[in-house]
C-alpha cells in the first residue's frame, strides 16, 4: 500500500473511532457497541483529526496518478470540512437532517441486527444514549453560550443553566414577546383577543359592529405561545380589548 492509500486508510479507521455513528455509516460493525460523542470536547477532538489529516496529506508524496486522485479526493473533503470548522458550523447543531438530534436515532436505525452479536452491540449502545443525548445538551448550551455570552461577558449573566432547565436572565435580555406584552399592557390575569387590521372594518373598529376574534391569548404567555407572539407583527394590529 502506498504512503497516500495508507493515510487514507489510518485516517478513517482513527476518525470512525472518534464517531461512531460514522462507523455504522461505513459499515465498520465493531464500533456499533458505542454512541457518538456530540459534547464540545468530542467536536473538538474530530475537528483537530481533519486537520491533522490535512498536515499529513500535505506532506505526503504520490507515487502514481492513483494516489494523485486519491490525495485530491481526500484533500477537497477535509478542506470543506475544515471551512465549516472555520465558520462554526459545529455550533449550529439543528438542521432538518443531519445533525447530531437525529444521528442519535439513525445510529440505531442503520444498525444490523442478524446475529446475537448485533443485539449485544445495540444493547450497549442503548445504555449509552443517556450519556450521548446529555453530551448533545451540552454543546447546545455551548452554542448558546457561544453566541449571547461572547468573551467579556462573564458566564451565566445572560444564561441561566442548571440540570433541568435552560433560561434567560430577564435583566439581561429583551425579546420580541416580551415587547408585544409591554407595548399592550398585558397583565398576568384575564385574556385578550388580537384583532388583525386587515380584518377590521370601519364599522368594526369605531364599535358599531363585533369584531371578528382571530385569536385570544393567555396573558401569561410562554412556551409555544411566546413563538406564536413572534409570529404576529405590532404594524398589523388593530388594537387588543
Amino acid at each position: 500500500m502506498t504512503e497516500i492509500f495508507d493515510l487514507s486508510e489510518s485516517w478513517v479507521r482513527e476518525y470512525a473511532d472518534l464517531d461512531p455513528y460514522a462507523a455504522t455509516m461505513w459499515g465498520m460493525r465493531e464500533l456499533e457497541d458505542r454512541m457518538p460523542d456530540y459534547s464540545p470536547g468530542g467536536f473538538e477532538a474530530r475537528i483537530e483529526h481533519r486537520r491533522r489529516g490535512l498536515d499529513r496529506l500535505a506532506a505526503a508524496r504520490p507515487e502514481s496518478e492513483h494516489d494523485r486522485l486519491a490525495a485530491a479526493v481526500m484533500r477537497e473533503i477535509l478542506e470543506d470540512e475544515a471551512s465549516l470548522d472555520d465558520a462554526g458550523d459545529w455550533l449550529r447543531p439543528l438542521h432538518v437532517f443531519g445533525s447530531p438530534v437525529q444521528h442519535l436515532r439513525e445510529a440505531f436505525d442503520l444498525m444490523t441486527f442478524d446475529t446475537k452479536a448485533d443485539w449485544e452491540h445495540a444493547a450497549a449502545r442503548m445504555e449509552a444514549l443517556p450519556e450521548a443525548a446529555r453530551n448533545s445538551h451540552s454543546k447546545s448550551l455551548c452554542s448558546l453560550r457561544h453566541q449571547l455570552e461572547p468573551p467579556g461577558v462573564p458566564a451565566g449573566a445572560v444564561i441561566l443553566a442548571d440540570r433541568v432547565s435552560v433560561g434567560l436572565n430577564r435583566e439581561a435580555v429583551t425579546t420580541d414577546a416580551g415587547k408585544f406584552q409591554h407595548r399592550f399592557e398585558l397583565k398576568d390575569e384575564g385574556s385578550y383577543t388580537v384583532r388583525a387590521r386587515h380584518d377590521v372594518t370601519t364599522e368594526q373598529a369605531a364599535g358599531a359592529a363585533e369584531p371578528k376574534k382571530l385569536r385570544v391569548i393567555p396573558a401569561h404567555v410562554h412556551g409555544e405561545e411566546s413563538t406564536r407572539l413572534l409570529q404576529i407583527s405590532l404594524n398589523s394590529l388593530a388594537y387588543v380589548s
